[in-house]
């Protein structure tokens, strides 16, 4: 264990006992050292090197900490068996890893969509008069103050009826339906119906909480009601105001033949309210959550689209039933969101400039949607069409020739053109990202790339 070659510095500014650690840690990761292998006792290891035995029982008890090695009642230590990734990835040459270049800010809009100032003005208005609440941490189901602005605004904009103290706060919703898979497991839900074709994003999440999936057909009402019937689910996961990526708004009918689904198997609805406030004609659609009598839906909304990304706050409303279960597990997850942001995003909404900036980019939005929609038929290369689209910040466009999609998505990436593929024949193109003077020379962009990708 300690050969020859191996000398102690007395003179480094790693103590002796860190020198130590990092000589067996090397040999074992290295595999000069087998698993099981017995390394000296601290009496003998301490005599071969000089040292004091506290030195050489601290650099142990730091490889026992770390797994590297195991003890035996009155035999002694023996080297773990780590397998072979370790080893493997440091006997060979060592490889430069890929780091993405920053992707070009060639179409990207500038900041005025986003009033930087009166964001400025609430975060000074936390740091200097509300600092005492920020040498706490944050609660695990979020800062009271935002939940109490959140149930106000869902009231008042999406008719949804809800208690403040049922909202969880989180960091993005796939953060939330990671806790939510949690909760369903908890309530021996082991399947979920979804969407076909769906966010594939929330698909991932509860794939990796090990739920079986159960896609729906899409069809003019919402979902196809008998292939749920027959999924033999009993939680389903819709998008009804604006569904992605169709774009398709489900009627009232649909909706309330949801909610006696839901009744007749004793089941959950998740209604992903995203882009909810972005429809550029007539009044936002109410929310499914406000038909609800049975208290079944689990109702999600997020700040990032209509904020801004970097602002990754998203919320939950839990039906009666959920949150009882979320109360035993609430403690043992900590708050994803900075604690600052919240109360930020609380003086924001109660100044009354959330609703202002909501008016604000739901005018640009529309200029904008208005002027790609129409740039896009007019460049787009035969053979691909633009989907109907009345609100959220993409533009499906669907595909009845062949295209090497996945080499579409890096030219696009490569150029700062935002797209996302749904299926081998649907792409979705984010448009709200484009400066509105540039909306034309990216559309002129996109129809190039195409034609450079039809197989």
């Amino acid at each position: 264990m300690f050969d020859t070659l191996f000398r102690l510095e007395r003179n480094s500014k790693d103590a002796l006992y860190v020198q130590v650690y990092k000589h067996i840690k090397d040999s074992i990761e290295s595999g000069k050292v087998k698993a099981h292998t017995k390394i000296p006792s601290i009496r003998q290891g301490a005599a071969d090197l000089g040292l004091s035995r506290r030195t050489l029982e601290n650099a142990y008890s730091q490889l026992l900490l770390e797994g590297y090695i195991y003890s035996k009642d009155r035999s002694g230590y023996y080297v773990s068996d780590i397998g072979d990734s370790v080893i493997s990835a440091n006997t060979h040459e060592t490889k430069i890893s890929f780091v993405p270049k920053p992707v070009p800010n060639r179409y990207f809009m500038g900041v005025d969509h986003f009033d930087f100032t009166a964001w400025r003005k609430c975060y000074d208005q936390v740091l200097l008069y509300e600092n005492d609440k920020l040498l706490t941490e944050a609660s695990p189901q979020g800062e009271y103050e935002l939940r109490k602005e959140i149930a106000e605004y869902v009231l008042q904009a999406r008719g949804v009826h809800c208690n403040m103290d049922r909202i969880v706060i989180g960091a993005g919703v796939q953060v939330l339906l990671g806790l939510l898979s949690v909760l369903l497991r908890e309530m021996s839900i082991r399947s979920i119906a979804v969407e076909s074709p769906g966010f594939t994003e929330v698909q991932h999440v509860f794939k990796d909480y090990f739920l079986d999936i159960k896609p729906i057909p899409i069809t003019g009402h919402g979902l196809h009601m008998k292939e749920l019937m027959k999924s033999k689910a009993r939680v389903c996961y819709v998008s009804p105001t604006h569904q992605y990526p169709t774009g398709a708004i489900m009627p009232v009918s649909g909706r309330v033949e949801l909610l006696r689904w839901a009744a007749s198997v004793d089941g959950f609805i998740i209604e992903d309210d995203y882009d909810s406030e972005l429809r550029y004609s007539g009044r936002p659609v109410p929310s499914l959550q406000g038909l609800d009598s049975g208290d079944r839906v689990i109702f999600l909304g997020s700040f990032s689209t209509i904020l801004l990304p970097s602002v990754r706050i998203s919320y939950m409303i839990l039906p009666e039933r959920f949150y009882r279960v979320y109360r035993g597990y609430m403690d043992k997850y900590r708050q994803t969101v900075s604690k600052t942001e919240q109360l930020v995003l609380a003086h924001f909404m109660k100044d009354g400039e959330f609703q202002r900036h909501l008016r604000r980019i739901r005018k640009k939005f529309s200029v904008k949607h208005g002027i790609a929609r129409e740039a896009l038929e007019k460049r787009l290369p035969e053979g691909i069409f633009v989907e109907d689209s009345s609100s959220g910040v993409h533009i499906p466009l669907r595909f009845e020739r062949p295209v090497r999609m996945e080499e579409l998505v890096e030219k696009c990436s490569a150029v700062g053109l935002k797209v996302r593929p749904i299926t081998e024949g649907l792409l979705m193109f984010n448009f709200a990202i484009l400066a509105e003077d540039k909306i034309l020379e990216a559309s002129d962009k996109l129809a190039e790339l195409l034609e450079e990708s039809f197989v």
